[in-house]
């Protein structure tokens, strides 16, 4: 079972076993579009987080930030045989490109070099 400790709200479901746990927290200042474990197009809306436990939606569009969560702030929880605690705390997250952005870079590095190396052969012709 998972819970949201700012709303204290649990998810619907009790998960044994083995699962992977998929989070999506969007900062970006606008809609973001993400490919889902389940395949499916999702969105997560500005200053909101997803929590998926693998194909599973446990947790939808739940605010990011709010009086006293911050998204630098983030904690899990679990009890099984006892209880135990990961806790992440002031950690950066760093945009990854787009693959669509590295091919724009490269294709903008090459039409530099192009046009230095069309400079280099104009200058040594005169």
């Amino acid at each position: 079972m998972f819970r949201n400790i700012d709303t204290l709200t649990n998810s619907a479901t009790t998960f044994t076993g083995s699962n992977n746990v998929f989070f999506v927290v969007n900062n970006t200042g606008s809609t973001f579009t993400y490919t889902a474990p389940n395949a499916t197009s999702e969105t997560a809306a500005n200053d909101t987080w997803d929590l998926w436990v693998g194909s599973n939606e446990v947790f939808n569009d739940q605010a990011a930030a709010t009086a006293t969560v911050a998204p630098t702030d983030f904690k899990l929880l679990w009890q099984a045989l006892g209880t135990a605690t990961i806790q992440f705390d002031n950690f950066t997250v760093i945009a990854i490109p787009e693959p669509s952005t590295w091919v724009t870079g490269a294709l903008a590095l090459g039409a530099l070099g192009f046009t230095q190396r069309r400079r280099l052969c104009n200058t040594l012709k005169h």
